[in-house]
């Protein structure tokens, strides 16, 4: 089974440069508004808020930066004394990235080649939240030199939650890989959100810190929450 699978990526693979002649991908990017990302970020008084660059961090390097060409982001730390929360997103418009990309640099990936372990992983994770309805997510503990950071992460291909499947998402999935490839070829490069957000309080407490439910309420405009009926 593994091997059928890897022939037909390699196919899909070799497809690509033919597929991307003549998919119908969506209007001109330059002629699609960037959505405000700073507009999803809280403001929550007491807290330190320092915005951050990328490349240097310990979730995503040069290459792979080169790679995503995002058309934008916002990566915000808040620190209150020892506590810490920081909230990335990254966008890209329709038509400028495919999904099968997208979905390869995760945490899973990205955090994991630069040194971090993930002793902890469940998928599709519900999260209950107060007066509001959130998309399953990825969670994830990652460890480092003994500390741990509590993950959760999301993909919203035009407003609709990615499936990463039940694995750890260092490598594509075949399957899935095929099946993005054949929509894209079909319809043409989706708009994209990835969400993640990181703190180094664990799970139990970060769900009732009023900051994590700001937060939650504010990424709406992404499809990962909405308010409860």
């Amino acid at each position: 089974m593994k091997l059928i699978s890897l022939i037909i990526l390699f196919a899909a693979l070799a497809a690509i440069p033919l597929v991307q002649l003549v998919r119908p991908d969506a209007a001109a990017a330059e002629d699609i508004p960037m959505p405000d990302l700073m507009a999803l970020s809280p403001s929550e008084e007491g807290w330190k808020v320092e915005d951050l660059p990328l490349g240097d961090t310990e979730s995503l390097n040069t290459t792979a930066l080169k790679m995503l060409r995002m058309d934008g982001f916002i990566q915000r730390r808040y620190t209150r004394g020892a506590d810490e929360l920081t909230l990335y997103v990254a966008y890209w418009k329709p038509g400028t990235m495919d999904t099968r990309l997208v979905a390869s640099h995760t945490p899973d990936r990205c955090w994991v080649e630069n040194g971090w372990s993930c002793p902890l992983l469940r998928n599709a994770q519900t999260l209950e939240m107060p007066e509001m309805e959130v998309q399953p997510a990825q969670y994830r503990v990652f460890r480092m030199n003994g500390r741990d950071v509590t993950v959760y992460y999301w993909l919203m291909v035009n407003g609709e939650r990615y499936e990463f499947g039940d694995r750890m998402n260092r490598y594509p999935n075949p399957l899935m890989f095929i099946r993005d490839f054949i929509r894209e070829m079909a319809r043409g490069r989706p708009e994209h959100y990835f969400v993640r957000i990181s703190s180094n309080m664990d799970a139990e407490r970060l769900r009732r810190l009023p900051l994590f439910i700001e937060t939650m309420k504010g990424l709406e405009k992404t499809g990962i929450s909405k308010a409860a009926d």
